[in-house]
């Protein structure tokens, strides 16, 4: 583990979250996600896996891992979607209670052309917290694509 690492701050979301979201993400209905959060390589990174359904159709699952780079003192993350393809995510700003990435997509789907995204996660509580996805298109504002707000199971 490294000392003095920023990460050790969101070692709270070491556990089971499940959470929910309603029309959002492209998806029609309710999406109900789970994620289990651990801290994985001698404590050096925080895995996801993360799994999402809306009633009893699978909608997609993912592999994450969160590290802190201390050559540029910047929160990454990568996210491997079932979809096939990888969120690559670089901290723009954080605080105590958020992180908040710069987000691209490797590789490029077709439908995300012209797209540049954002993602974010926020920490409500010690047993709350907020995933998040922003979207523009080209030189636009950012608008919310979606968030789950989930709760600690476990």
């Amino acid at each position: 583990m490294l000392k003095n690492s920023p990460l050790t701050d969101w070692h709270f979301l070491l556990g089971t979250w499940k959470g929910t979201s309603e029309g959002q993400y492209n998806v029609v209905g309710q999406i109900t996600s789970t994620i289990v959060f651990t801290l994985e390589l001698n404590g050096t990174c925080i895995m996801a896996k993360h799994e999402a359904w809306t009633g009893n159709q699978f909608v997609n699952s993912s592999i994450g891992l969160l590290f802190y780079d201390q050559l540029t003192n910047r929160f990454l993350r990568k996210v491997l979607y079932s979809y096939g393809f990888v969120n690559n995510d670089v901290e723009y700003t954080r605080n105590n209670s958020e992180i908040r990435f710069e987000t691209t997509n490797e590789p490029l789907p077709t439908q995300f052309q012209g797209i540049r995204w954002r993602s974010y996660i926020k920490k409500l509580s010690d047993t709350e917290i907020a995933l998040g996805l922003e979207s523009a298109k080209n030189d636009g504002s950012f608008k919310i694509y979606g968030e789950t707000v989930f709760q600690k199971i476990s």
